[in-house]
């Protein structure tokens, strides 16, 4: 054969394969049977079952967000968020205070980065004092971890109130200001002024002083929200989630009276939040324990962030496909997620992203070098966990796709198979979104040759 004929051959191929794909038929496809084509093209549907399991260990501290409100809905039931976080005093940057120096007013800055339901978009936010000794460095918190307690006013008394504001959050790019307590906020200053011990340093303003700040939701909340954790930018200005203490004194000049200001800043100190849930009378009340695969009697398939609810997905039967066509070619595969059930805004948005994560019989996520294992992208090696596959919602089909070319040819050589799947979320750790699915619109698609 020479090079022209391989070429048209091969180019008779890649249009056969391309047209066939396109069209999505089984058997021979458009091809007479005097055709020369050395091939024939299938396509033939997997079926994919499903459970629902609770992930019990998802992280909440250091994020970039801190979760706080309250949500409600049928099919995950009701949630309260509480947001916990260390106050760096940043000492060394405060300039010396002077005899004549006037606290102005204090105030606690806060940007947003996360509204469950931008139509229930009210915050009622106090900022409560944590006990001393309650919020530790060393210590990995999740969501589920208990509250640290908070400090009262005096033994029996009321817990101590930094500050409370309600907000009617209506983006994510403002800054909201919320005042401060200005009898704590006076205390906390006529320390400093004084060089107290107690203040002299990070060590001994958090062991004798300052425990932490507490973000809870009062009453008149709608919803749940995200505060932002991180430094963000305002204008050309770098400003971080921060309290802010705004002063005046002479110049050290001894001229005139100069506006100062020192912010203490909790970006950069130990923060997490905690999540109480009550699926009492909700579709997903029988998910209890985790490691457990449900199946809930809505018939109905759940992920919901935050609370850790995810759908596993079993693909065994393409190894019956495997074991029963060893000799045939997969040209692509590909998995659907969707059309998703119809929800009401209460539930959230459907989360943007989808990660296909591997799991086993014990049915939990598979650690793997500060990483976990998961499905790898077309053309990465499939051993990896690096380049996990991610599925990017598509509002206009309300669903997910992704190819698993690479992932199911490995699979069908017999170099790495995996039948048990998880369907994970990429900001499982900073929302509380939701979704519901028909297990039956759960699909993977193969599209395969053989030779005549």
């Amino acid at each position: 054969m020479n090079l022209l004929d391989k070429k048209l051959r091969f180019g008779a191929f890649v249009l056969a394969l391309t047209l066939f794909i396109s069209c999505e038929e089984t058997g021979d496809f458009g091809l007479d049977d005097d055709d020369i084509s050395p091939v024939d093209f299938f396509s033939e549907t997997i079926d994919v079952t499903s459970a629902v399991l609770l992930i019990d260990s998802i992280p909440s501290d250091d994020t970039q967000t801190l979760l706080v409100g309250n949500i409600s809905n049928n099919d995950f039931g009701t949630t309260e968020a509480r947001a916990f976080a260390k106050l760096n005093l940043n000492r060394s940057s405060l300039v010396p205070l002077f005899e004549d120096v006037v606290l102005d007013s204090v105030q606690m800055n806060i940007r947003f980065n996360y509204i469950h339901n931008p139509e229930q978009n009210v915050i009622d936010l106090t900022l409560r004092e944590v006990a001393t000794g309650q919020i530790l460095d060393i210590e990995n918190y999740l969501t589920t971890s208990d509250q640290p307690t908070l400090k009262r006013v005096e033994f029996g008394g009321p817990l101590v109130e930094i500050g409370r504001q309600t907000f009617a959050v209506e983006d994510l790019d403002s800054t909201y200001v919320l005042d401060i307590n200005s009898e704590w906020a006076t205390t906390l200053f006529e320390l400093l002024k004084a060089n107290d011990p107690i203040v002299v340093n990070q060590g001994s303003f958090e062991s004798t002083f300052f425990g932490g700040l507490a973000f809870i939701s009062g009453p008149s909340s709608t919803g749940a929200f995200g505060i932002e954790a991180t430094t963000f930018a305002e204008g050309e200005t770098a400003v971080a989630a921060n309290l802010v203490f705004y002063f005046s004194q002479t110049a050290s000049n001894g001229t005139s009276s100069v506006g100062f200001q020192h912010a203490l800043t909790f970006g950069n100190a130990k923060h997490f939040y905690t999540l109480t849930t009550d699926r009492t009378g909700a579709d997903t009340e029988i998910v209890e324990d985790s490691e457990i695969a449900y199946e809930p009697p809505s018939g109905l398939r759940y992920i919901q962030e935050g609370n850790a609810i995810v759908t596993k997905l079993d693909i065994s039967a393409f190894g019956d496909f495997s074991e029963a066509n060893p000799d045939v070619t997969i040209n692509f595969g590909e998995m659907t997620i969707g059309p998703l059930e119809e929800r009401p805004a209460e539930n959230g948005s459907p989360p943007n992203e989808l990660v296909l994560y591997l799991t086993d019989s014990k049915n939990t996520l598979i650690p793997d070098r500060g990483a976990f294992r998961g499905v790898q992208r077309d053309a990465t090696n499939q051993l990896g966990s690096s380049a996990t596959i991610t599925m990017i919602y598509d509002s206009e089909t309300n669903s997910y796709k992704s190819s698993l070319t690479s992932f199911l040819q490995a699979y069908h050589a017999g170099s790495f198979q995996r039948n048990e799947l998880i369907l994970f979320t990429t900001n499982m750790d900073s929302s509380l979104d939701g979704m519901v699915l028909d297990p039956d619109n759960i699909k993977i698609k193969i599209f395969y040759s053989q030779l005549k």
